[in-house]
C-alpha cells in the first residue's frame, strides 16, 4: 500500500471517529407523572377528552415534548390533537387542558395537586412522583 492510500484511510479513520465521538446523544426521554397510580389508558383517554377522573396539565403547543407526547403516546399528530380538541371544546363536551410553560411548572403543579397527572420532557426530574409511562 502506497503511503498515499495510508494517509487518506488514517485519515477517513480519523474523520470516522469524531463524528461518533461528537454526535449529538439522545435526547432525555419525556414522563407521564402523577401522585396516584393511573393506568397509562386512563391516561390517554383522558389527554382525548374522554375522561374527566384526573385534572391534566399540557406544555405548550408547538413544544418538542407536546409533539413527541401526542405522536407517540397519545397516538395522534399535533394537527390532529387540535381538531379534536376544537371540536370538543366547541361542543362543550370538554374542558380545555391547563397549559403550562416549563416541565418545572408542571411538576410543582402536580406535586401541590393529588387529582393531577401531567407529562415532562425528561423522566430523570420526576424524583417522588410515579412514572406512569414514558416516551
Amino acid at each position: 500500500m502506497n503511503m498515499h492510500k495510508l494517509i487518506s484511510h488514517a485519515l477517513l479513520a480519523l474523520l470516522f471517529a469524531l463524528g461518533i465521538s461528537h454526535a449529538p446523544h439522545a435526547s432525555a426521554e419525556g414522563a407521564i407523572i402523577s401522585q396516584s397510580e393511573i393506568d397509562a389508558e386512563i391516561v390517554r383517554r383522558i389527554y382525548l377528552g374522554q375522561s374527566r377522573q384526573f385534572i391534566a396539565a399540557n406544555l405548550p403547543e408547538g413544544s418538542d415534548a407536546r409533539n413527541t407526547f401526542e405522536n407517540s403516546f397519545v397516538g395522534r399528530s399535533p394537527d390532529q390533537m387540535k381538531a379534536h380538541w376544537s371540536r370538543l371544546l366547541f361542543t362543550g363536551r370538554a374542558v380545555e387542558l391547563r397549559v403550562l410553560e416549563t416541565d418545572e411548572q408542571v411538576l410543582e403543579f402536580v406535586r401541590s395537586n393529588p387529582n393531577t397527572v401531567g407529562y415532562i420532557s425528561d423522566a430523570t426530574k420526576a424524583s417522588g412522583l410515579n412514572v406512569i409511562a414514558t416516551f
